[in-house]
């Protein structure tokens, strides 16, 4: 007797059991918000009115200087196209907020539209905007700071992803993917990091499988992002009571949190002679915002509101005001941030009265709450463009 007489193969079940970023940008890091929160966020440009850098002129009159320069650090460059279907190109060649030369072409594929520059700009060089097609349409150019994003848990549908992988050893894309879960931490100490569990509906190995000696990428060159991190200690808390405003009373004893996403979504594998999943849906009820933090112990204030079991709204914030400063509105300073809202009551609170300096360690669930209409909220600043790319 022998217990394997036939093997055969049953399903393609592909995961992606580490997929971490080991620090934490607020431009690049955007998919998080689409794939594990909301698919469809509301969008605000800062300022929400653009200011305006070249009214409306045919582009028989290319190429263009701009009548008003970027404000101070740089400007984003809104380009918007009318009177026309026609597929064209907008040059722009300038100098960026690093006081460095650049130059981009942005492709306007659909003709008329509103388009945004990549890079953001302290000048612009004169008759340095150039246009090719857009035959029978106008050009105008307004500029931004940068675009605000508010996602919301408990109100919508995610994104799928498709990943595009170099291990250094071999390339390969990943299809029709998601992200099962996505755990956000801080320590005061360290970075910031997205730690993320993955699954695909297949891998597939680019270029020759025959080859034996794999040693050099085949994904796209990426250059490196201006984007700066965002690091632990650039980080603020806030505890307010549920009736009050988020983000008003400051907490300083928090020393690491982590929060915890699990998305809920499931594979269904249906009969279309394939090993591959067809469908993917979420399981709403295993849809949740936790959270795990450590605090350092100086009072009872919130262990009496963990003993009661009141729900509160916690505030987390990551501001980068060393390198993040984007631009100034109205008198409001604006910089680059993350900030999570989560209406939350406390499912643990264990002392440790075992070192000198007592710490408790805190785990919390975010529960749906009617009178806020969601269940966590993320509201990001950040200078992505508002059209950001989702193909």
């Amino acid at each position: 007797m022998y217990g394997t007489t036939r093997m055969a193969q049953e399903i393609k079940h592909v995961t992606l059991d580490k997929f971490d970023t080991e620090s934490f940008y607020p431009d690049s890091d955007l998919w998080y918000g689409y794939s594990v929160w909301d698919n469809n966020p509301t969008i605000t440009t800062i300022p929400a009115t653009p200011t305006v850098k070249m009214a409306a002129t045919a582009v028989t009159s290319a190429p263009f200087s701009l009548t008003t320069q970027p404000a101070a650090p740089g400007e984003m460059l809104q380009l918007v196209v009318t009177g026309t279907a026609v597929y064209g190109t907008i040059g722009i060649t300038g100098v960026n907020q690093f006081n460095q030369a650049a130059t981009e072409t942005v492709v306007a594929y659909a003709g008329a539209g509103t388009y945004y520059s990549a890079n953001i700009y302290s000048a612009v060089n004169a008759t340095a905007v150039t246009i090719t097609g857009l035959t029978g349409g106008s050009l105008a150019i307004n500029g931004i700071f940068g675009t605000k994003w508010v996602f919301k848990i408990g109100t919508a549908t995610l994104n799928t992803l498709a990943f595009g992988i170099f291990s250094g050893t071999d390339s390969a894309v990943y299809p029709y993917g998601f992200v099962d879960s996505a755990d956000l931490e801080m320590d005061a100490s360290k970075d910031i990091k997205l730690i993320c569990k993955c699954t695909s509906q297949d891998m597939i190995p680019l270029g020759n499988r025959a080859t034996t000696l794999l040693s050099s990428s085949r994904m796209p060159t990426l250059g490196q992002p201006f984007d700066m991190p965002t690091v632990g200690w650039q980080s603020l808390i806030y505890i307010d009571s549920l009736s009050g405003t988020a983000f008003t009373t400051a907490y300083n004893d928090l020393q690491t949190i982590k929060i915890a996403v699990p998305t809920g979504w499931k594979p269904t594998y249906t009969a279309t002679n394939s090993q591959l999943y067809s469908r993917a849906y979420q399981d709403g009820s295993m849809i949740k915002v936790k959270f795990d933090a450590l605090v350092d112990f100086t009072d009872l204030i919130q262990y009496e509101l963990w003993r009661q079991n009141v729900k509160q709204l916690i505030g987390v914030k990551f501001i980068n005001q060393q390198t993040g400063y984007i631009g100034n509105t109205s008198g409001t300073l604006n910089y680059k941030s993350w900030q999570i809202t989560m209406p939350t009551k406390y499912e643990m609170f264990e002392r440790d009265r075992s070192k000198e300096k007592v710490e408790a360690k805190i785990s919390g669930i975010c529960e749906y709450e009617p009178t806020l209409g969601y269940a966590a909220l993320l509201t990001i600043i950040n200078q992505a463009a508002p059209n950001y790319a989702l193909t």
